[in-house]
């Protein structure tokens, strides 16, 4: 039985037929021509032989439209080592030091290891490496208009190890003093009592509820106040409950009044002395491993 074979490699062209002298590019490009053989009937089996290297496959993906037969099976076999690459690799020499108005805003020795990378040379834009999105097991994202739920962002590898988005305190949490506003949650427990303000049926079509206000410490409110934008700079923690988790953008902190308004309301009520951090803070740059990526300037900073 003749076997049709269509060859991949990183030196091919999405533009060439497939064949082992023209080879295509991608394997979202060989996918998609077979597609087209099987919805037109397979009278043969397909081989698809993949040359040694990486490949990008961020959108790659098989469903039932990609399904041989017992008689004309499909098959995407490697040829050499083959890197599939869900994600775009970063060449140390596209880093650059940084200036000396970015070097102002970090702290110490800090100053002398962080290193800049801008991603829009790459061709990637704020549409490949996604937006800040709410994360937890119990927050009230879906309840606002203007909340990301999804996907996760991108996220930074060194030599295959996960690096820690930029967050203040670099380990273990700070904690909440008195509360100050408690906001329109699903329960209110500021009075030690679990008391419900809405049926789940009626939290369900709740919209932009108001949201809480913490009590911080005044160490931690100037820290803050150090930092010259709020724009993206996140919070997480577990407002009442240890075991109920959630994350919020920040709105607003007041040095002052040593206060931090979150945008997203906490969906059990606050408790005095919930821990919580900061995070995605360009300022907070100050460890080893941690990065921050500015989303208006595709900038890429490592520490």
């Amino acid at each position: 039985m003749e076997n049709m074979i269509y060859y991949v490699s990183p030196n091919g062209s999405d533009q060439y037929a497939g064949s082992k002298e023209k080879p295509l590019a991608t394997l979202i490009r060989a996918r998609d021509i077979i597609r087209e053989h099987i919805k037109a009937g397979l009278t043969e089996p397909i081989t698809v032989r993949i040359g040694a290297g990486d490949y990008s496959v961020g959108c790659l993906s098989f469903d039932e439209r990609d399904s041989g037969t017992a008689e004309y099976p499909i098959v995407y076999e490697a040829e050499g080592e083959v890197i599939l690459n869900g994600g775009t690799t970063l060449s140390a020499d596209i880093f650059e030091p940084l200036t000396d108005g970015e070097k102002a805003r970090l702290h110490g020795e800090a100053r002398e290891h962080v290193v800049r990378a801008d991603l829009g040379k790459l061709g990637l834009s704020r549409a490949d490496y996604g937006e800040m999105c709410v994360t937890g097991s119990h927050h009230a994202g879906d309840r606002y208009d203007d909340v990301v739920l999804s996907p996760l962002w991108c996220e930074l590898f060194v030599d295959d190890e996960r690096q820690t988005i930029a967050r203040y305190p670099n380990e273990g949490f700070l904690y909440t003093t008195d509360p100050i506003r408690e906001g329109d949650g699903l329960e209110s427990t500021i009075t030690g009592k679990i008391i419900y303000n809405y049926t789940r049926e009626q939290w369900a079509k709740k919209r932009n509820p108001t949201s809480d206000i913490y009590g911080i410490k005044a160490e931690d409110a100037a820290r803050a106040a150090s930092w010259r934008t709020l724009r993206d700079v996140w919070m997480f923690g577990y407002p009442q409950w240890n075991w109920a988790d959630m994350s919020s953008p920040i709105t607003r902190i007041d040095p002052q009044a040593c206060s931090m308004e979150t945008k997203i309301v906490s969906l059990y009520g606050m408790k005095q002395g919930a821990p919580y951090y900061f995070y995605n803070i360009f300022e907070e740059l100050d460890a080893p491993g941690e990065w921050y990526l500015d989303r208006t300037t595709g900038l890429l900073y490592v520490c």
